[in-house]
């Protein structure tokens, strides 16, 4: 499980969205970097469709109550090294802050 202890800017949960469906009045939503998005999920291991936190100018802080791995991918964070796996330990918290394109 994950604790969000801060919630950051306009972070959302996404996915790819449903695109095909806009017929039926359904917006294809989803991500608003689907290559990013593609990536981060490919890095840890989940289905290329898998929902995930999507960040906008300031990152969550999350705390993790098992041990995690995840991945940032699309800006740039000084506090995290992005486009790789990072390693959470159960118990550690992790903060993204702000976010650069």
């Amino acid at each position: 499980m994950i604790e969000v202890v801060e919630a950051g800017r306009w972070t959302t949960i996404q996915d790819l969205g449903r695109p095909g469906l806009e017929r039926y009045g359904i917006p294809s939503g989803g991500a608003a970097d689907w290559f990013a998005a593609t990536v981060a999920n490919r890095i840890v291991g989940n289905a290329q469709d898998a929902a995930l936190l999507e960040c906008t100018a300031a990152g969550p802080t999350l705390r993790f109550d098992a041990d995690a791995i995840v991945a940032l991918t699309g800006g740039h964070s000084p506090r995290v090294p992005t486009w790789q796996v990072l390693r959470s330990a159960r118990g550690s918290s992790l903060t993204v802050g702000a976010i650069a394109p």
